[in-house]
């Protein structure tokens, strides 16, 4: 970060400068930043409550930034971006403002000192926090709010010096957050600096607090379990350190394979690699569902990674996106519907899944991908059409269902056509997943299961072949048939 003094002092320098105070009281601004605020072409600021902060303290013609337009800048001038705490990197007009002089071949100076909530909380001394809360060190502005995961912990949102910021800023919350989890909202404003404005509910905070204001936001952690807690830290940084190691891999002068892939070449891999995970999750041995679980997640990060480079997404997106499509989903922890169970769970998701089906003029099937296996294919589809209503009431319906599939394959088979025989066999294994679904059993699992029994009679077959000196296809039926009676009575 750099500092002022460190600036060029050409008057004919380019530079946009960021300027963080920390009070928003005139009288208390530094010797040292009003000098170099007074030394600028343009001073702007982010609201109309911060530019009298800066008139207040002797300054002429600060210009309010509006969230919609930002001003150019000019290589032939000097120009300040002036606001409270952190605001490079709080304060969505200051961001932009630094990637617009980037863009522009400018150079970007950095004067701030400590986030706007250090000083309330000093100046609230033994006041806070309160007993038992923890005091939260982490300060964010909307822009931080809207592109990162809180993970649950206490924190302190500023820069919010619009109605706009505020309204941003509680919704990024409740993307996060329960919509009884409460927050303390704290005056900014010079005259009343640090003054509790109240307590709110995060799903009544935008329609009770009241407009106009200069604020900041303490939002109490979540009571998550205590190994959840301590994970959080951790987990962060190994996946930062993870996502650096694959961009890493795939920059120039990284590992040829690495940047040789794209999306299509990977495709099979994470094929792979989910097959192998869902292998091991049935032996339960948990050192290689780490192990498998993290060959799972390198593939994702690769994906994430190609589409950050080729400017579709970025990887926060991709978090992002699974935050709000699960608060979405569970209106029931994140906002105000009452579920007596999980079936109950399972409908509002396929209503809410539905909803958005329509609104996108898809069909409720369409979020079912053809790549899956067709028993899961098959499963899914009958889940969702029983959720809209379309289904028997009990397993009597695809029991008669299956036997009366079971008498046209028959005919089928008498008709000597191979296509209609296997039409009328998908039909018949359509009904069989259908009734396993109905005895909440997974089509795929049983099948797997049978597959697996078929191995270790088939492998009985094998020894009692190597026992007797000989090779299998030296066996007859009858012979094997034994085998496999006899596995079949010991099972």
């Amino acid at each position: 970060m750099s500092n002022l003094h460190d600036a060029p002092e050409d008057n004919n320098a380019a530079a946009l400068y960021i300027i963080g105070f920390n009070t928003s009281r005139p009288g208390e601004l530094s010797e040292s930043q009003l000098q170099a605020m007074r030394g600028m072409d343009r001073l702007l600021v982010p609201s109309p409550a911060v530019a009298r902060i800066l008139e207040d303290a002797g300054l002429v013609g600060p210009v309010v930034v509006e969230d919609d337009s930002l001003p150019n800048l000019r290589k032939d001038e000097r120009v300040a971006y002036c606001g409270l705490g952190v605001p490079s990197s709080a304060d969505p007009r200051a961001r932009a403002l630094s990637r617009k002089a980037y863009a522009s071949g400018l150079s970007v100076a950095i004067r701030e000192s400590h986030p706007l909530s250090w000083q309330l909380r000093r100046e609230m001394g033994g006041d806070w926090p309160r007993e038992g809360e923890d005091p939260g060190l982490h300060s964010v502005g909307p822009a931080e709010l809207s592109s990162q995961l809180c993970g649950g912990e206490a924190l302190w949102v500023e820069s919010l010096y619009t109605d706009e910021d505020v309204r941003a800023s509680i919704h990024a919350l409740r993307r996060q957050y329960p919509p009884q989890h409460r927050i303390t909202a704290f005056d900014a404003s010079p005259a009343s600096f640090g003054v509790r404005v109240g307590e709110f509910a995060l799903r009544d905070a935008e329609s009770e607090i009241e407009p106009g204001g200069m604020l900041i936001l303490y939002v109490p952690e979540l009571p998550l379990p205590s190994a959840a807690r301590r994970d959080l830290v951790p987990a962060g940084q190994a996946a930062a350190g993870m996502w650096g190691v694959v961009h890493r891999l795939r920059a120039p002068g990284g590992c040829p394979w690495d940047r040789k892939q794209d999306h299509a070449s990977l495709r099979p891999f994470l094929l792979e690699e989910s097959h192998e995970l869902a292998a091991v999750l049935e032996g339960g041995d948990a050192s290689k569902i780490r192990e498998e679980l993290g060959d799972v997640l390198l593939q994702i990060v690769l994906h994430a990674v190609i589409a950050c480079e080729r400017g579709d997404f970025t990887a926060s997106e991709v978090m992002m996106t699974l935050v709000q499509k699960m608060t979405e989903r569970h209106p029931h922890v994140f906002a105000d519907v009452d579920v007596e169970d999980a079936d109950d769970v399972e409908m509002n998701w396929e209503r809410i899944k539905g909803k958005r089906a329509r609104e996108a003029g898809r069909s409720y099937l369409a979020g079912i991908p053809r790549t899956l296996p067709a028993l899961l294919q098959a499963e899914k589809m009958q889940s969702v059409a029983s959720r809209v209503g379309f289904d028997w009431n009990d397993v009597q319906g695809p029991a008669e269902k299956i036997a009366e599939e079971s008498r046209e394959f028959a005919r089928a088979l008498q008709s000597g056509d191979p296509d209609i025989s296997g039409e009328e066999l998908g039909d018949l294994l359509f009904s069989l997943v259908n009734a396993a679904r109905h005895l909440d059993l997974s089509a795929e699992t049983e099948l797997l299961g049978a597959v697996e029994k078929f191995r270790q009679r088939f492998a009985a077959i094998e020894e009692e072949a190597e026992r007797r000196g000989t090779e299998v296809q030296d066996m007859t039926l009858r012979e094997m048939d034994d085998v496999w009676d006899e596995q079949k009575r010991g099972k």
